[in-house]
């Protein structure tokens, strides 16, 4: 990894970010230049704030995302988060040469990532101060943050289901948590009431790295469920899933989703992962 900053190695990254907005149809998918006078660019899934414009990148004068930008990056005036070491390049190159292809864990109460983003991010501002949100909870599904003199940077972590309820269990009092060793030591799923006639669709997802779609809640991060308690939505929920779906799997790169009739085999709807300015704000500016 390179060991300061240069305008070339910084143009190639913006680069290589713009190539992947052009994969994804979204308002964040874009350059821009925001009222300070920074050169901006997102797909999505990361951002860059640079203090000196670079030559031979397309930007705009303004852009409807920059606002919902700025207002996730105020994150870091609100006394939120907390610096990490920034992550370990050697470790991360090892990882990539594997090949393996998979999400990256920076740590057991740290963010799961792409690769390839945090490689990027190390390669644009070397020597950057990173910064997590401070709520261990909060902090697997908020942006990382770098600081840099040149700029700053976020990058969005991979949903982790397994760390997420790793730190929901740590968190109930003891005498709510099940027994260890026993039989009760996995809580029962409640059983799901009569169905109403309505209701008309499932939620099927398939993960990074599954071969096949299983029947998921996003909503409360729950997956490969048996159809007694897996979520039943009806035709007046159609347009407020697709938008949630849609959203979930631009915060979940890799993911795909779909709804599905009731029978899992005719798809309703696969979702497409797209941001709007106001979603992506709601969604990591909290």
């Amino acid at each position: 990894m390179n060991k300061k900053y240069t305008e070339k190695t910084a143009a190639a990254c913006c680069r290589r970010l713009l190539k992947s907005a052009g994969k994804v149809a979204g308002d964040l998918a874009h350059g821009w230049t925001d009222s300070k006078g920074r050169q901006c660019f997102s797909d999505g899934y990361r951002a860059y704030m640079l203090n000196r414009p670079l030559q031979g990148l397309p930007t705009e004068d303004k852009h409807r995302a920059a606002a919902p930008l700025e207002k996730i990056f105020s994150a870091l005036d609100g006394g939120d988060v907390i610096t990490i070491p920034a992550p370990d390049a050697d470790a991360l190159k090892a990882f990539q040469d594997a090949g393996k292809g998979e999400p990256w864990s920076l740590g057991e109460d740290l963010p799961t990532v792409d690769p390839e983003y945090i490689a990027d991010a190390l390669r644009l501002f070397p020597g950057a101060v990173w910064y997590v949100h401070a709520d261990p909870l909060k902090r697997l599904t908020s942006p990382l943050f770098l600081i840099h003199d040149e700029g700053a940077a976020c990058v969005f972590p991979i949903y982790d289901a397994a760390k997420i309820r790793r730190v929901k269990a740590a968190r109930q009092p003891a005498e709510e948590r099940p027994e260890t060793g026993s039989k009760a030591a996995k809580p029962a799923d409640k059983p799901a009431p009569s169905w109403p006639a309505d209701l008309k669709y499932f939620i099927y997802a398939k993960l990074p790295g599954d071969k096949s779609f299983a029947l998921a809640d996003p909503a409360h991060g729950k997956y490969k469920m048996g159809k007694f308690y897996a979520p039943r939505f009806a035709e007046k929920d159609l347009e407020r899933l697709q938008e949630f779906l849609d959203l979930a799997a631009a915060t979940i790169p890799g993911a795909v989703f779909q709804v599905r009739r009731l029978d899992g085999r005719r798809t309703v709807y696969t979702a497409q992962p797209t941001f709007s300015p106001e979603l992506f704000a709601e969604t990591y500016a909290a």
